[in-house]
């Protein structure tokens, strides 16, 4: 039974893994929302249609073969899997399958991580009697369970102070195009065609606003929706302005600008705090690090003449 455990059981669990992430990675191709492709479509100018085999021809097998293995498990539908694509949505993932893959990836990074460190067992000095290689399995079965959500987190978290540091360009040009005589909605349109390249993040957002804005019955959805995928103070602030202008046709180019202003005024005051933080944050290093080797140059000497004396 030992030797079966470990010779044969683990490349079982290896086939495993591996067909579990090329069934992953193959999902993360497959292009499935018609109504995503005209946004984008009507976002970037194109006209309908386009030449070329769909991915989804080519890979539905995996994508069935992925549905219904989470459909087994509870997975596929639910609340969770709402909040799951509220939070891809948050980090700039939109594709209608990225919670299957998310969840698909949920299951296998536990098995990746305690084979990996099955295998690294001996690498790291533990004998293969010892209980040590099953506590590098655990070890890696957790990291590898947290491994998802903290690099979700970790995006999400890239994607907002990208959306704050891109926000007031954004706001300068939107009050550029208002004052030129653009509408609100053609204005949204020209700044995200104009930031693509320097603001992706900001112009990726508005656009998208820009198209729901076309074709949702419901204009206020769209604000919402755009509060929801970047959930900031100034987002909502710049929300509730498109909503105030909606309602009551009050003038946006001030507002705009004035909104700006703050913005830049709160990033300038979180670079003051943290460089107000720094000497605090430098002290532990200082004295690990900077010291010792100071003490051990200057006093070193003096310390090696009264010993040979």
């Amino acid at each position: 039974m030992e030797g079966l455990s470990e010779a044969g059981l683990l490349p079982w669990l290896a086939g495993l893994v591996v067909m579990l992430l090329v069934l992953t990675a193959g999902l993360a191709r497959v292009e499935l929302d018609p109504v995503g492709r005209r946004a984008r479509r009507l976002a970037a100018g194109s006209g309908a249609g386009g030449a070329g085999a769909s991915p989804l021809v080519r890979l539905k097998w995996a994508r069935e073969a992925g549905r219904r293995l989470l459909a087994r498990l509870a997975f596929d539908e639910g609340p969770e899997k709402r909040a799951l694509q509220a939070r891809l949505a948050q980090a700039g993932i939109r594709r209608p399958d990225a919670p299957m893959v998310m969840q698909l990836a949920t299951l296998a990074t536990p098995t990746v991580g305690a084979l990996l460190g099955w295998a690294l067992a001996p690498a790291a000095g533990v004998g293969p009697g010892s209980l040590g290689p099953l506590a590098l399995a655990a070890a890696g079965a957790v990291a590898g369970a947290h491994a998802p959500r903290l690099w979700l987190a970790n995006r999400i978290a890239k994607r907002r102070a990208r959306l704050l540091a891109e926000l007031p360009l954004a706001l300068d040009l939107y009050v550029i195009c208002v004052e030129s005589g653009l509408g609100p909605d053609a204005a949204m349109a020209r700044v995200a065609a104009e930031l693509g390249p320097a603001a992706p993040a900001i112009a990726d957002e508005l656009g998208l606003t820009s198209v729901e804005l076309g074709f949702l019955p419901d204009r206020g959805e769209a604000f919402r929706n755009l509060a929801a995928r970047a959930p900031l103070e100034e987002i909502r602030a710049l929300v509730a302005m498109f909503q105030q202008t909606e309602r009551y046709g009050t003038p946006l180019a001030q507002a705009l600008r004035t909104l700006a202003e703050s913005v830049r005024e709160a990033a300038m005051l979180r670079v003051e705090e943290k460089a107000a933080r720094l000497p605090a944050m430098l002290t532990v290093p200082l004295i690990l690090f900077v010291l010792p080797p100071l003490f051990i140059v200057l006093i070193g000497p003096a310390i090696l003449q009264l010993l040979g004396s």
